[in-house]
């Protein structure tokens, strides 16, 4: 009908089989706010077996030893909603308490609940506009002091611009509420951190964490073992660079005491301008510090072209170079 839409509303949860939690609800609710009033209806969905699925342990490599033994799956809860276009858009809310006692950043965890969000707003209306789609399964696992990557890669139908930023995740209902069948009212308060923890240090303060705003690659180097929630969020924005649609993905990280060969090295006495860029203006011998992990043997290539001899298979040699300027380094290791 005339000013009217349907809409198919997705949620995806996830869940660590041998942790003991709690399983998948069913029924599973939804609330709908209409912003424009603040009325609401609520959803009931029942659980589907045939929507449940194993999640494969992500690759970390052939080099990784000491791999724990994790079991997680995944349900989809599905619906269709008619919708009649407004001024302030909609909301989509599931509440569910609470989170697990496991989890290294957050303030008393199992009294924090989470709040997942869908927002339908009234350009995404008018323009017929879908928000973007995670075709891939967030990491099951990453092994401590290991060089992690994860890349978010999500898909928009529209072809619109996605860019990609740490947020915090949302507080959602206690135990006195675990399961509500209608959420409570918007805006929402987002989870408290424990101390030396935040958004955008969820691995701890002295954690450096990158997440690239336009390709969506995740970069962390966790120094400690652990359960650690993150929040990313991806906003759709139209040729103007305004947002059509924002979504929050709320990640629980699993850490482990697992190895991973790693190939890893610094200057020294040199200026670290960002992360493994260094610059010395003291001499053109320049001391290499190895920092691998699980090495066992190395190869150096020291980034001078045209020539074959710039390499060295010592653990932590030095080079002398003939002249100033931009050298790439590689090392490789094997073990």
């Amino acid at each position: 009908p005339n000013n009217q839409q349907i809409y198919t509303i997705t949620t995806t949860i996830y869940r660590d089989v041998l942790g003991g939690g709690a399983g998948f609800d069913s029924p599973f609710y939804v609330t709908v706010f209409n912003l424009d009033g603040n009325t609401f209806k609520s959803v009931s969905l029942l659980l589907l077996g045939s929507r449940i699925s194993p999640i494969a342990l992500n690759n970390l490599g052939v080099c990784a030893k000491g791999v724990p033994t994790v079991q997680i799956e995944k349900i989809f809860y599905q619906f269709s909603d008619t919708v009649t276009v407004n001024q302030k858009g909609y909301l989509y809310v599931h509440q569910r308490c609470c989170r697990s006692s496991t989890i290294t950043n957050l303030e008393t965890p199992n009294q924090q609940g989470s709040s997942y969000t869908s927002f339908l707003s009234r350009k995404a209306m008018l323009l017929n506009n879908s928000n973007a789609i995670f075709p891939f399964a967030p990491p099951v696992l990453m092994c401590v002091k290991s060089n992690f990557r994860y890349q978010f890669a999500a898909t928009d139908i529209n072809g619109n611009r996605l860019k990609y930023y740490l947020c915090d995740p949302y507080y959602g209902t206690d135990i006195l509420n675990d399961k509500p069948k209608i959420a409570s009212t918007p805006p929402y308060s987002s989870v408290q951190y424990a101390s030396n923890y935040s958004y955008n240090h969820p691995f701890g303060d002295n954690v450096y964490v990158e997440l690239d705003s336009n390709s969506g690659l995740l970069k962390v180097e966790s120094d400690r073992i652990g359960y650690f929630t993150l929040g990313v969020c991806i906003d759709e924005l139209d040729d103007q660079q305004k947002v059509i649609s924002s979504s929050k993905r709320d990640f629980l990280f699993n850490v482990a005491d697992c190895v991973v060969a790693t190939a890893r090295a610094k200057v020294e006495d040199a200026l670290e301008t960002s992360r493994e860029v260094y610059v010395t203006c003291k001499s053109k011998k320049i001391q290499f510090s190895n920092q691998s992990i699980d090495a066992q043997s190395y190869f150096w290539d020291f980034g001078v072209k045209y020539s074959n001899k710039d390499t060295s298979t010592l653990e932590e040699p030095i080079f002398t170079y003939q002249d100033s300027g931009t050298y790439n380094v590689t090392l490789i290791i094997s073990k």
